[in-house]
């Protein structure tokens, strides 16, 4: 009868210290929940917006002979705290859902050629990093290109403006072109530390279609770097 007792007693002891740990990994893993080595985002910026190229060869004389191709266009700016000396800054692990209307959707910069495609989860596209205001500063456009081909608007058309009311215009939804998307934004420092901070985004906002475009500042609560 002891005997059992004192087996009983071990197990609950047992028990009991395994929740302890479990308790204290939980609330002291601070893992994703601090910002972590020598980068922090101090601002970041998403800015939404359509622009549109006419591809008739000849003058016209009503609007809605115009044809047109829409490409919907969003630009992220990232402050970045400058703490030390980089060796390079890319993005990489890329996710994102497809919006309904679906051109071809990449990632580049303005002034670079090459550009990456969105659904290449295991590409890695390499950034040219500015400096501003003794910050690093990073400007990256996410492009659904050419995701309307070939359109014209109504007959009864008197004016058009082209932003993200031609949408609108064109009787489109807002719905129709929204999407999401993630990465990692990766710093690595001349010591070879290398510093990730995952970015997730949902674009383009409902104001596009009703003012135009779109300009969003995003919580950098959310936007925390981890070191690998």
């Amino acid at each position: 009868m002891k005997k059992k007792k004192a087996i009983i007693t071990l197990l609950v002891a047992i028990l009991s210290i395994a929740l302890i740990i479990l308790v204290c990994i939980y609330f002291l893993d601070n893992t994703g929940k601090v910002n972590q080595g020598n980068f922090r985002i101090n601002d970041a910026v998403l800015e939404s917006y359509i622009t549109v190229e006419e591809t008739q060869e000849d003058n016209v004389t009503e609007l809605s002979n115009i044809v047109m191709n829409i490409t919907q266009e969003n630009k992220l700016s990232l402050l970045i705290a400058n703490n030390s000396n980089i060796s390079s800054m890319y993005i990489d692990n890329i996710s994102t859902t497809a919006p309904e209307k679906l051109g071809e959707l990449k990632i580049k910069q303005e002034g670079k050629e090459d550009s990456i495609d969105c659904f290449n989860k295991e590409g890695k596209y390499d950034l040219n990093v500015q400096e501003k205001d003794e910050q690093y500063f990073v400007e990256l456009k996410i492009i659904n290109n050419n995701c309307l081909q070939n359109v014209n608007v109504p007959s009864e058309t008197k004016v058009i403006k082209y932003d993200g009311t031609i949408l609108d215009l064109l009787n489109r939804k807002i719905e129709e072109f929204k999407f999401s998307i993630t990465f990692n934004l990766n710093i690595v420092e001349e010591s070879g530390k290398l510093n990730t901070c995952k970015i997730s985004l949902d674009m383009p906002e409902d104001t596009l279609i009703t003012n135009g475009a779109s300009v969003t500042r995003l919580d950098n609560a959310n936007l925390l770097f981890t070191v690998k």
